[in-house]
């Protein structure tokens, strides 16, 4: 039985002895590649972090600044501040926030009982949620909102009415709407 042991034993010894140039071969490959990708590693992990470091700052600069704020704002979110009156033939936007890229024109008329008006909204393009419009100037309101032409919007503008309790009694007074005053607004559009 020590003969087939020592048979196998000199069976390998003899294998090992061809094939240690080729091992020695593998090994200095892996030890040279262990090499590359330890220094790869702790090389560049720094640069890459630092890159990422100065990468997050310059976009995060980016977004914050006004004019890029004010870009998304006209975006997403246009709005405009308008006086108009009934005698003018459009309105004069006294601030712009993008709104005026949709906006083609804005007119007030008086109806015929000269207690509403109508304010009219022309866009140059298709919105689908009416523009949303609010007086600023006070103790008028919007009473409701209807699409007319292509892309225009319409609104009943009313006075608010006074109540008075002077002399102990309860009037109540409507203001008319006057030709001569400028009515301020705030239009905002939703845009899709």
């Amino acid at each position: 039985m020590n003969s087939k042991i020592d048979g196998a034993l000199k069976w390998l010894k003899d294998v090992h002895e061809r094939w240690k140039p080729l091992e020695l071969l593998v090994g200095g490959f892996a030890a040279v590649l262990v090499a590359i990708v330890g220094a790869n590693w702790f090389l560049l992990v720094p640069r890459i972090e630092e890159i990422k470091k100065e990468a997050a700052a310059s976009a995060r600069a980016a977004v914050i600044s006004p004019d890029v704020l004010a870009d998304i704002s006209k975006r997403v979110r246009p709005y405009a501040i308008f006086d108009v009156s009934c005698k003018s033939e459009t309105a004069t936007f006294t601030h712009n926030a993008g709104a005026t890229d949709i906006i083609e024109s804005v007119t007030l008329r008086t109806a015929k009982t000269n207690t509403q008006g109508i304010l009219t909204v022309k866009l140059n393009r298709f919105v689908s949620v009416p523009p949303l419009v609010r007086p600023l100037t006070p103790l008028i309101y919007v009473n409701q909102a209807w699409r007319t032409n292509k892309f225009d919007w319409a609104y009943d503008i009313r006075p608010a009415s006074i109540t008075d309790t002077t002399d102990n009694s309860l009037t109540m007074m409507l203001e008319d709407f006057s030709e001569e005053r400028r009515y301020t607004f705030l239009v905002e559009l939703l845009t899709n």
